[in-house]
């Protein structure tokens, strides 16, 4: 696993980040994890589940992306077609780090975090893109909004963790059996993710549902079920995939004649 190291302009001054690289971190990412406060727009495109981790119990919040490992269906071309980029897409090659580890290394960001970088990030370089620094070694407008958006994840998690715990504990969550079956005829099964127990919300004390108003997290909750329907458009996704490969691989007429 490639170690982060902290981003100062002592020693970054003239680091750029080449913008055509930044999607392509997420190529073969199939769960994109995503925060609350940007699931009213990733709901208009991909389905919002959770995942549970098997050794902590911890449930993750995800953007479903793909149904194999290691499949992106919203990358195509070498770009993310979608109209709606999640924020831990973004935001590459940048990361939120602690600032007890690199206290000595960290530069005034303004935020509660120390700006960390992937070093290995094939974005990163010193001739093309948007330079991160100015002369002054001030932090550009770009590294701004790249700091801006780390921001939104950092506060974004502890409140989607606080919508997931309240999930669980009203006991509104149940495991999605997810079985797709192609044009093709293959079939396909995604397993270990969880959506909204519909039946449980609509059984739900009125107290509970006024809880949950109140708190804020009623329009994320149903922007969960909502949001399955994009499972459809994503077969489609996949269905058009296979078809186009298949294709490419269709021997030609005229030399099979011959």
């Amino acid at each position: 696993m490639t170690e982060l190291i902290a981003l100062h302009p002592a020693h970054h001054r003239k680091l750029r980040v080449d913008p055509d690289q930044v999607e392509a971190h997420s190529a073969s990412v199939r769960m994109m994890p995503v925060v609350i406060s940007e699931f009213l727009k990733a709901a208009t495109q991909f389905p919002l589940l959770l995942t549970k981790n098997a050794d902590s119990g911890f449930f993750t919040a995800i953007a479903l992306c793909g149904f194999e490992e290691g499949e992106n269906l919203f990358w195509r071309q070498g770009e993310w077609d979608a109209l709606y980029v999640p924020l831990n897409v973004q935001r590459q090659p940048f990361f939120a780090g602690r600032p007890q580890q690199s206290a000595k290394d960290r530069s005034d960001t303004g935020h509660d975090f120390v700006l960390c970088i992937d070093p290995e990030s094939p974005s990163l370089g010193s001739e093309k893109g948007e330079a991160l620094f100015d002369a002054a070694g001030a932090p550009t407008p770009y590294l701004q909004s790249m700091q801006d958006i780390l921001a939104q994840l950092v506060a974004g998690e502890a409140a989607t963790r606080a919508f997931i715990e309240k999930l669980v504990h009203y006991k509104l969550l149940t495991r999605l059996a997810l079985e797709i079956t192609l044009d093709d005829g293959e079939q396909m099964k995604v397993q270990g993710v969880y959506t909204i127990d519909e039946d449980a919300l609509e059984a739900a004390p009125i107290a509970v549902i006024d809880e949950l108003r109140q708190q804020g997290h009623l329009p994320a909750l149903y922007a969960m079920i909502v949001s399955l329907g994009h499972i459809f458009a994503l077969v489609q996704r996949k269905n058009k995939m296979m078809a186009q490969a298949g294709q490419w691989f269709q021997p030609d007429p005229a030399q099979s004649a011959s």
